[in-house]
């Protein structure tokens, strides 16, 4: 059974909703974080503080699939969300007004290790748990339902360098889904497959394969879906001579859709 949706939208750095619920057609990126805030004595209530967590962090280039770096985790909160800080300037409570209320705990390396969900009453909805191995990693992440049942449970697989490589969802029912991403030697994303099975077995849903060009740009993606070849993009750059982009067109199975001239 999917999980349900925490309340006000807050959800885990980690993705747990996003990968215990509907998948996208885009492949699901490393849990990373970069947290913007000024630590002050004490816990601390702000509604201008800027929290940027659980998002994706790349080396720069272009396309959105690139090089994922290893992050600690962190909460992401809504927008609208009234947050407090500890000494450490890290939230240990985000609120959004008639909707809920969500706690969050740090392990003594900093990493998200705790996050309760509770709604308007103040009755607990679920909490969730995350593991992480000695490089930072999560490695596990599980949600407890308030009458002790365990909802999804997830569970992290990375490469020698630290680039991550699987994410299985096992859902306890004998449903589970897959997250399979190849790399090449610079952490790039040759190819992202999301499966999902059942105890009679798994299903290939989707696959995304992906090339570069000399400057880690993808320049072309061949999408399928349930095995069968569904289009592909090419994209083609045009660059200065200190390589920076001028310009990029787009071609699909229909030729020419998009051109962007990009200013230097």
């Amino acid at each position: 059974m999917k999980r349900k949706t925490l309340v006000m939208g807050i959800i885990l750095a980690v993705s747990l909703a996003a990968a215990c619920g509907s998948k996208a057609p885009v492949p699901i990126e490393a849990p990373a974080s970069n947290t913007e805030a000024s630590a002050s004595e004490g816990s601390e209530t702000s509604e201008s503080k800027k929290v940027i967590a659980g998002a994706e962090q790349t080396e720069g280039n272009e396309q959105s699939n690139s090089i994922v770096k290893k992050t600690p985790q962190a909460p992401l909160t809504a927008p609208d969300a009234k947050n407090e800080y500890d000494s450490d300037g890290r939230i240990v409570k985000s609120e959004v007004e008639g909707q809920g209320y969500d706690t969050f705990a740090y392990d003594e390396a900093g990493n998200l290790s705790e996050q309760k969900c509770y709604d308007e009453a103040g009755e607990l909805i679920t909490t969730i748990t995350n593991e992480y191995d000695a490089n930072g990693n999560v490695i596990k992440s599980q949600d407890v339902n308030s009458d002790g049942s365990e909802g999804c449970v997830l569970t992290y697989k990375y490469d020698n360098n630290g680039y991550l490589i699987e994410i299985y969802s096992d859902y306890g029912n004998g449903d589970y889904e897959k997250d399979l991403y190849k790399r090449d030697a610079a952490g790039r994303e040759l190819e992202y497959t999301f499966i999902s099975g059942t105890k009679d077995g798994e299903t290939e849903v989707q696959k995304l394969e992906s090339e570069y060009d000399d400057h880690g740009n993808v320049i072309h993606e061949t999408f399928y879906s349930m095995g069968k070849k569904m289009g592909e993009n090419k994209y083609v750059y045009t660059y200065d001579n200190a390589g920076n982009i001028t310009n990029k067109e787009t071609y699909s199975n229909d030729g020419l859709t998009d051109e962007e001239p990009v200013e230097p």
